[in-house]
């Protein structure tokens, strides 16, 4: 959220999505940078990769922390709402 915060703030100021993820931003997982990208001036997705502390990732649908901006709305069957 921190680097998601951050990216805002550039674009405030430049008008732009920045095109690298600022320094400073650690996967807190694998200790590497956060993963950044862009979709043109739309929008971005920050994301980690969770290992679970035992060096395996968790399998795909449950390994990845995502911050996307703006939010996508997925509209949500009703039959799943009861």
């Amino acid at each position: 959220v921190l680097a998601a915060a951050e990216i805002l703030r550039q674009r405030a100021i430049s008008g732009h999505y920045p095109k690298t993820l600022p320094p400073g931003y650690i996967d807190p997982f694998t200790n590497k940078p956060l993963a950044y990208s862009t979709v043109g001036n739309r929008g971005f997705t920050v994301s980690s990769t969770d290992t679970g502390g035992t060096g395996e990732l968790y399998p795909p649908q449950m390994s990845m922390l995502t911050f996307t901006y703006p939010v996508v709305r997925i509209p949500v069957p009703k039959e799943m709402l009861q």
